[in-house]
């Protein structure tokens, strides 16, 4: 397992991580350089200005992969909890049996 904790305490412990960051447009802007490069065969980063070239690098394979710098922030969206799913669904089956079991009270009759 590898971990990496640039930030602690609210101050930076690593040289490489550099970007900018718009929070009135929600957007990345200028230089970017994320991740871990100890030049270790499991370290893999993030290189390059935004809205140019972006790089997928790793010390020894180099670069991995590339794009035309574009990074798209987005919002976040909620997802329900297990159990409110959970007991909408319960909910939902009481219904539906009790519906059955009156059309088959009225069938009866």
């Amino acid at each position: 397992m590898n971990t990496f904790v640039p930030v602690s305490s609210g101050s930076i412990f690593y040289n490489f991580l550099d970007f900018n960051y718009n929070p009135a447009t929600k957007s990345l802007f200028g230089f970017f350089d994320v991740g871990q490069d100890n030049n270790q065969t499991t370290d893999y980063y993030l290189f390059g200005t935004i809205g140019l070239n972006l790089s997928l690098r790793n010390p020894t394979e180099g670069t991995i992969d590339s794009n035309n710098g574009a990074i798209n922030v987005t919002g976040t969206t909620p997802v329900p909890e297990p159990l409110t799913m959970g007991g909408t669904v319960i909910a939902g089956s009481i219904g539906w049996l009790m519906k059955r079991k009156q059309a088959a009270q009225k069938a009866k009759a």
